[in-house]
């Protein structure tokens, strides 16, 4: 499933920084400027370089275009339509992170997730341990950013350098109950 992962790369850069910035990179890497065969697992190892190259050419740090990856990827509909299907809240979508890739390798055998475990950090939040390592994770950040966003929680989201994603949840939506509207005066509804 490597040509998925870089067709989504090759997507990403081409919907977000326009199609010249794609055919200048294809065409550095000798890449096809058509993009990748989703059928087959050509052109392994292109998605790191891709990723790097794409970086230095729009003077972005690795990190932080991957974390827009992870916040393009959810923009897709159908990806966000199972996102929103997954869990009834924020939490509950934390919560079923650790299953996330045995789901999504039932729908697309063969596609290559790292495991996720979560452990809760308490008033800090939680923290979303990536087995990929630093770029996954912040290909996640990105992801969970996005998934907050959605089902109206403000999170601030960060990808350490140690393969970790914390995440704190800032308002209600979190698995938690909005708190009780005040009336404004007395009597009112």
């Amino acid at each position: 499933m490597q040509g998925l992962l870089n067709r989504s790369f090759h997507l990403f850069l081409r919907d977000t920084y326009g199609p010249e910035l794609w055919t200048g990179l294809a065409e550095d890497l000798s890449l096809d400027p058509d993009g990748f065969d989703l059928a087959t697992g050509e052109c392994r190892g292109a998605f790191l370089r891709l990723a790097e190259a794409a970086g230095r050419r729009l003077e972005i740090p690795l990190p932080l275009l991957l974390e827009e990856f992870g916040l393009y990827l959810h923009s897709l509909p159908r990806v966000r339509r199972l996102v929103r299907l997954c869990a009834r809240d924020f939490g509950a979508f934390v919560a079923f992170l650790p299953d996330l890739p045995e789901r999504l390798r039932m729908a697309l055998p063969g596609l290559d997730i790292p495991a996720l475990e979560v452990a809760d950090a308490g008033a800090e939040g939680f923290r979303v341990t990536v087995a990929g390592g630093p770029m996954q994770a912040a290909v996640i950040a990105g992801f969970l950013r996005a998934v907050s966003d959605d089902f109206g929680v403000l999170s601030l989201v960060t990808a350490g350098d140690d393969g970790a994603v914390h995440v704190l949840p800032l308002g209600h939506g979190y698995g938690m109950p909005p708190a009780p509207s005040v009336p404004l005066r007395p009597g009112a509804a």
